[in-house]
C-alpha cells in the first residue's frame, strides 16, 4: 500500500484530501506540530477505522525547520504539499510559508528518493503579481519545479481558484455577514471592493481532492501545471447575491473604491483573525479565472455549479 505524506492535513482542504486518499487506497502520513493531538483527533479515529488503526499516521515536524522533514519524509511514495496562508502573523510570513517551507519540503523529499510531488499553488500566480501572496507562491512553484525536477522526482502543480465546501473560510465567513436580518455592522449593507466586477471562478473542495489524488498515479499530470477552478465564471457581485439568495435574505450592496479597499483591509489586518488584508485586497483586483478543460477532462471532475454546491451547507 503506497504511503503518502501530506502537509496541511489538518486544514479544510487537507481533510478532504486525506479521505480522498483512505477511500482510494493509500496510507497518509500527517505532518504536524502536535502529532499526538492529530493522532487521538475524531475525525482520524473515524477514518482509520477498525481494520488499520495505522491507515493514518501524525508525525512530528515543523516545515520551516528543515531538519524535522527527513524523518517525515522516509519511506514516503508521494509527497502531497497543500501548506499555504492567506495572512501574514509574527514569523509567519509568505516568503517564509510559501517559499522557504516548500524548498525544504522539496530539498527533504528529493534526497529521500520520493517519486510523487503534488503541490497546491494559487490560480494568478506569476513573478509580476501585485500581490506578495501570488508572488511567493511562484517561487514555491520554482522550487517544485527546478530543485524536484532536476532531482528525477515527478511533480504536478495545482493552482485552485476560491474554494468553497462545508468548512472553507471565505463562502461561509461571507454568508456569515450576508445572514437576514442583520450583515456588516447591523446594517442591510455589504460593501463591493470596486464595484464587485471582479471575475471568479469557484471550485469545489471535493474536486480539488479528487484532482489531487488522481494525479498520483497519472503519468500524463506528470511535469504538467493545471487550473483547478469551477464551471462558471462569477462577478463578486453576482457571487455575494447567490450567497444572499440561498439564504433567503435580501441586502444592499455599495461600491467601495479600490483606494478605500486598502484602506479597509489595513485596518483589518491588525485584527487577530482579519475579515480582510491588504494582500487579498490586491488580490481581488485581479480576476480569478482559468481553463476548466485541461483537469477536469484528465480527472473526471464533476465540476459542481456554485449555487448548487453552497446550498448544500448554507440554510435559509
Amino acid at each position: 500500500m503506497s504511503l503518502v505524506l501530506l502537509t496541511g492535513g489538518t486544514g479544510f482542504v487537507g481533510r478532504e484530501v486525506v479521505r480522498e486518499l483512505v477511500a482510494k487506497g493509500y496510507r497518509v502520513r500527517l505532518l504536524c506540530r502536535d502529532a499526538e493531538a492529530v493522532r487521538t483527533a475524531p475525525w482520524v479515529k473515524a477514518l482509520n477505522g477498525r481494520e488499520d488503526p495505522n491507515l493514518i499516521e501524525a508525525v512530528p515536524g515543523d516545515l520551516l525547520d528543515p531538519a524535522t522533514l527527513p524523518a517525515a519524509c522516509a519511506g514516503v511514495d508521494t509527497v502531497v504539499h497543500l501548506v499555504g496562508i492567506i495572512a501574514e502573523r509574527g514569523r509567519q510570513t509568505f516568503q517564509r510559508v510559501h517559499a522557504e517551507a516548500t524548498a525544504h519540503l522539496v530539498r527533504a523529499a528529493r534526497e529521500a528518493d520520493v517519486h510523487r510531488f503534488i503541490h497546491m499553488s494559487a490560480l494568478g500566480t506569476r513573478p509580476d503579481a501585485p500581490s506578495p501572496y501570488h508572488r511567493t507562491k511562484w517561487a514555491a512553484e520554482e522550487s517544485v519545479r527546478n530543485e524536484g525536477g532536476d532531482g528525477g522526482m515527478a511533480w504536478t502543480i495545482f493552482r485552485p481558484s476560491v474554494i468553497f465546501g462545508p468548512r472553507d473560510r471565505f463562502v461561509n465567513r461571507l454568508a456569515a455577514f450576508l445572514r437576514p436580518p442583520l450583515s456588516l455592522l447591523q446594517l442591510n449593507t455589504f460593501p463591493l471592493f470596486g464595484g464587485g466586477r471582479s471575475l471568479l471562478q469557484p471550485v469545489s473542495v471535493e474536486d480539488v481532492a479528487r484532482a489531487f489524488v488522481a494525479a498520483i498515479p497519472h503519468p500524463g499530470a506528470a511535469g504538467k501545471t493545471y487550473d483547478l477552478v469551477g464551471p462558471e465564471r462569477i462577478s463578486l457581485r453576482d457571487l455575494l447575491r447567490t450567497i444572499v439568495a440561498v439564504q433567503g435574505g435580501r441586502i444592499l450592496f455599495f461600491p467601495l473604491p479600490w483606494p478605500l479597499a486598502r484602506l479597509a483591509g489595513t485596518v483589518f489586518q491588525l485584527l487577530p483573525d482579519p475579515l480582510v488584508t491588504t494582500a487579498q485586497v490586491a488580490m481581488l483586483r485581479d480576476d480569478n479565472v482559468g481553463d476548466v478543460e485541461p483537469a477536469a477532462t484528465l480527472f473526471g471532475l464533476r465540476q459542481e455549479p456554485f449555487r448548487d454546491g453552497i446550498a448544500r451547507y448554507l440554510k435559509p
